[in-house]
């Protein structure tokens, strides 16, 4: 019969286990579900906020902001179809909710940044409503790299691969400036990286398994 201080151990590492296969799982942060970033949840309603989040299971919160960098900034914006923009003057001095150049300087900045609560493995970014180039900057020591163009669809829009996919806790979107270089964040496709706790109790149980052998 298995005593008690096995059956711990064999417990723990069971939970590691289990912590480990949920956070490095692959999924997809869709920002069009109002379930998940609707406001209030479940609500399609359009709605703008200083700072939106939610946490999935395991544990792996995602958190988008607008930047402090950006020119005439105000809020994230959300809608359903297209998910998250910024909420500021458009080109046609009317607030707009994509991500573009407001201030119709010319400049390019920063303006819509995501974060997550432990590094993720970016693998694909989808952009909505989005004809033009956009930029991404996943602080990895890349800098801005360029995507698109996309085909100015309806809806959630268009996937874009990332080669190679990259690690990260930030990814910051900004668009090139200019009329039909705008867009919306709707969607990412990551792998959460599995939380250092977890791995050192699911090694730690591990060896005290190997012990215990050895000594009975």
């Amino acid at each position: 019969m298995m005593n008690k201080t096995k059956t711990l151990a064999l417990s723990a590492a069971f939970a590691a286990s289990a912590v480990f296969s949920t956070t490095s799982s692959a999924f997809i942060v869709d920002f069009t579900d109002a379930v998940k970033w609707g406001n209030p949840s479940g609500s399609n309603i359009e709605y703008s906020a200083d700072t939106v989040d939610f946490t999935y299971p395991g544990g792996f919160e995602v958190k988008v902001k607008s930047s402090p960098n950006a020119n005439n900034e105000t809020d994230v914006f959300w809608e359903q179809q297209d998910g998250f923009g910024v909420k500021g003057p458009g080109d046609n001095s009317n607030w707009d909710d994509d991500i573009e150049n407001f201030n119709g300087t010319g400049n390019v900045v920063e303006i819509l940044r995501v974060f997550f609560s432990t590094d993720a493995l970016v693998s694909r970014i989808r952009i909505a409503d989005f004809l033009g180039n956009g930029e991404y900057n996943a602080e990895d020591g890349n800098g801005w790299v360029a995507f698109g163009p996309g085909s100015n669809t309806n809806g959630p829009g268009d996937w874009f691969a990332i080669s190679p996919a990259f690690a990260t806790n930030k990814i910051s979107f900004r668009a090139l400036g200019g009329v039909g270089n705008s867009f919306q964040v709707s969607g990412l496709d990551v792998a959460p990286v599995p939380l250092p706790p977890a791995v050192w109790l699911l090694g730690s149980a591990m060896v005290f398994l190997f012990r215990k052998r050895q000594v009975s």
